[in-house]
């Protein structure tokens, strides 16, 4: 089962060897998720348990994102597998997501400037 725990002060979800198992499932990790997520500006998702990155893990990644409104650097995925992080670079969503292979390396990254406010004065 995910759950939504602590480290080093920040937000981790843990998901589940089969997080898309079954729509309640999905939707179980999808609120941790959002949960976590709003309540940081931080969310550092673990991906050590899963078994298999396929495109339903991806999707519920991508629409927790999305429904967060994060920028590149918010979300930081724990993928130790080499391979899965693979996964992630070749579908480009290492643009979205910042990957590392440990909790310890995630908590210890910096956070991303805010992007610039354009104010047109005319």
């Amino acid at each position: 089962m995910p759950r939504l725990t602590r480290h080093q002060g920040l937000p981790v979800v843990e998901l589940c060897a089969h997080p898309c198992e079954s729509p309640d499932l999905t939707e179980q990790c999808r609120r941790l998720m959002v949960q976590g997520g709003l309540a940081y500006r931080r969310l550092i998702i673990d991906l050590t348990a899963v078994s298999r990155v396929n495109g339903g893990v991806l999707g519920l990644l991508a629409g927790a994102w999305t429904r967060l409104g994060a920028r590149p650097g918010d979300v930081v995925l724990c993928v130790p597998d080499p391979m899965q992080r693979e996964v992630f670079r070749v579908v480009h969503l290492d643009r979205l997501f910042t990957l590392c292979e440990s909790r310890d390396a995630a908590a210890r990254l910096p956070y991303p400037e805010p992007a610039p406010v354009v104010v047109n004065a005319g």
